[in-house]
């Protein structure tokens, strides 16, 4: 999704088919093209379909969004890493983030996207392994977000449980684009008691976040 116009886009404009995507909070729409997206010096997906915006709300300085997610919240078209994987651009099709203490610590690495895995030097540890997760269908058994299995959170010492009078855990949206917490009622009263009761101490004794 991006805010441009068809003046500027090298690709194909079709303004017949509009679509219009709602997020927590705002809203944009417009129509669908096909265009090449790079990313970083050498990561190029050939025909990617993208939403050019004419409209928006609540969205002011944000000049466009890449979702990461699967192929059933893009109307069906094929995703960036989709297409960056059938194009044999990447082998994988996985990505993550680095996130760096720089402006805390002083640090030179800035904070990372890494596109088709991850690099080993920011992982601790002789293994040098991640601990993965399965990732869960919706209702529909359809991939849409990443989403796994999350039985509690941990707040200080405090944990919060996810089970809802059942022995399952909840269905948990990790979204790398967003610092909403969004829980059902239960959940949401227990976490925020949580988070202020662990805010009210002295944040100078706090492991850095």
């Amino acid at each position: 999704m991006c805010k441009t116009d068809c003046d500027t886009c090298s690709g194909i404009c079709d303004k017949s088919n509009t679509h219009k995507t709602e997020y927590l909070k705002g809203s944009a729409s417009g129509f669908h093209a096909s265009d090449s997206v790079t990313f970083g010096n050498n990561l190029t997906a050939q025909k990617q379909s993208i939403l050019v915006i004419d409209y928006f709300e609540d969205m002011s300085g944000i000049g466009g969004i890449c979702g990461m997610g699967f192929k059933a919240l893009s109307d069906g078209y094929a995703t960036m890493l989709d297409n960056l994987q059938a194009q044999n651009v990447i082998k994988n099709r996985k990505f993550s983030f680095y996130l760096s203490e720089a402006d805390r610590e002083g640090k030179e690495q800035l904070s990372e996207l890494i596109i088709g895995g991850y690099d080993e030097k920011y992982i601790e540890g002789d293994n040098k392994q991640f601990v993965f997760a399965d990732i869960l269908k919706n209702n529909t058994f359809q991939y849409d977000y990443w989403a796994v299995a999350m039985d509690k959170i941990t707040v200080g010492t405090e944990n919060i449980n996810f089970y809802e009078n059942t022995n399952l855990p909840l269905r948990t949206v990790i979204d790398s684009g967003t610092s909403l917490a969004v829980f059902n009622s239960s959940i949401h009263d227990k976490f925020v008691k949580a988070i202020n009761d662990y805010s009210n101490m002295d944040c100078e004794f706090l492991p850095l976040l």
